[in-house]
């Protein structure tokens, strides 16, 4: 038996089905598109704890300049959402938060640059492997009709590239669909960790205004990302920064 008889009919039946083709063109979209999501994620995953504590002293102290220092040795969405505001801790509370919003706006639309990809091959790849099943079953007939009868020999091909197109286009939708839904998963954990953010960093500047204990106690729970916007702010301006 030649050991390569195996590959080559692999081979054969690829070249033989667009629907493989593309089905494997979308496979490795898929691949390319989550390691380098994943890869990005990663280093972009916020230290929120370290973050939040840095910026305190920072300001408790009076210093942009460290605060800022802060945000660069913490990089990451929820630390660029803390340099808009304080880039733009002249102006309003409410002002500056619409300010961290539209940042934050901008960083979800990094975050979820090309997800849309895995979205779409997951919800495709199932219907053009059924048309690479049909067009398998319609060369099956053609073969029996041309071959004017015979034995199951006749429409073996047609019938094994119809199955092969069929799993393979679920084997590349299940995965696809996991993987979208994982990475968005991480996208509203950063946007979560944007909105909490922002309302920290409000809540310092405020207290820094005005003397009172405005940091809310709930940050660390659900209602932490509470868009600071929903509450009344001061109509004070703060002091323009040195």
């Amino acid at each position: 038996m030649n050991p390569l008889s195996g590959h080559t009919g692999a081979m054969e039946l690829i070249r033989s089905s667009a629907a493989l083709v593309v089905l494997i063109a979308c496979s490795i979209v898929v691949l390319t598109v989550t390691l380098e999501r994943a890869w990005r994620y990663f280093h972009s995953r916020a230290r929120l704890p370290q973050l939040r504590e840095g910026l305190r002293l920072a300001l408790k102290t009076g210093s942009a300049d460290d605060a800022f220092a802060v945000c660069r040795q913490y990089p990451s969405p929820a630390a660029n959402v803390a340099v808009a505001g304080l880039a733009n801790r002249h102006l309003p509370l409410r002002e500056m938060d619409e300010v961290m919003a539209a940042a934050a706006a901008g960083e979800r639309l990094i975050l979820e640059k090309r997800l849309w990809l895995l979205s779409t091959i997951g919800h495709l790849s199932p219907f053009i492997g059924l048309f690479g099943t049909v067009v398998g079953i319609m060369k099956a007939f053609q073969d029996l009709a041309a071959a004017g009868g015979g034995g199951p020999s006749v429409v073996a091909a047609g019938i094994a590239e119809a199955l092969v197109t069929t799993a393979a286009g679920l084997a590349v939708a299940i995965p696809s669909v996991a993987l979208h839904n994982w990475l968005t998963r991480r996208v509203r954990t950063f946007v979560t960790e944007m909105e909490i953010m922002a309302a920290y960093l409000v809540a310092m500047l405020a207290e820094e205004k005005t003397g009172t204990a405005a940091l809310p106690g709930s940050l660390h729970g659900r209602n932490g990302a509470k868009r600071v916007a929903d509450r009344p702010a001061p109509t004070e301006t703060l002091a323009p920064a040195a």
